[in-house]
């Protein structure tokens, strides 16, 4: 965190949208089971699910809030 706090002083933006940047990078775990406690908790239990069924959807909802944490981060 503190090389993020650094970068960002370096290029003499706000530290703020790095950080918000890292951490919201950090939690998009949705296209693997493992990447989330709660998502191999869904994949383990006998529910059907196959790791291509959390590639297929984990996909787009990965790719939506890339692009709405870039918006947003970019108006801030």
């Amino acid at each position: 965190m503190l090389r993020v706090i650094h970068v960002a002083q370096s290029l003499k933006t706000n530290p703020r949208l790095f950080d918000l940047a890292m951490a919201y990078g950090c939690s998009l775990a949705f296209m693997t089971p493992l990447g989330h406690p709660v998502n191999t908790i869904f994949w383990s239990w006998d529910r059907g699910y196959k790791f291509s069924d959390f590639l297929r959807e984990g996909y787009w909802l990965t790719l939506i809030l890339i692009v709405t944490i870039l918006v947003l981060i970019a108006v801030g």
